[in-house]
């Protein structure tokens, strides 16, 4: 996921702060574990904003194979938007998977 994520790792280094802030590999295992299992359900939208940025809109599911969804108050969000940018030469997700609690 190291190799893949070119986002900030601020918001991670905020949720693990007793681990090493230059630690990127256990900050993000630290965060996986917190993820329930999901996997890619479907890609809804693609818009290729320039040769090294897409913009992808996807919803994602549950090894059972119901939605994933994450709930803010009133508000329930089933679709999710990823920006992939070229980053040194490789394609990299600028968000972390959603986390529900």
């Amino acid at each position: 996921m190291v190799e893949l994520y070119g986002g900030s790792y601020q918001g991670l280094i905020n949720l693990f702060p007793e681990t090493d802030t230059s630690d990127k590999l256990k900050l993000i295992d630290q965060y996986l574990k917190l993820l329930p299992r999901i996997s890619l359900n479907e890609i809804l939208e693609q818009t290729v904003v320039s040769k090294d940025e897409y913009i992808f809109v996807i919803t994602l599911k549950f090894e059972d194979g119901t939605l994933f969804h994450t709930r803010e108050f009133d508000t329930i969000t089933e679709k999710f938007t990823y920006t992939v940018k070229r980053v040194d030469g490789k394609l990299k997700m600028m968000e972390l998977p959603p986390y529900q609690a």
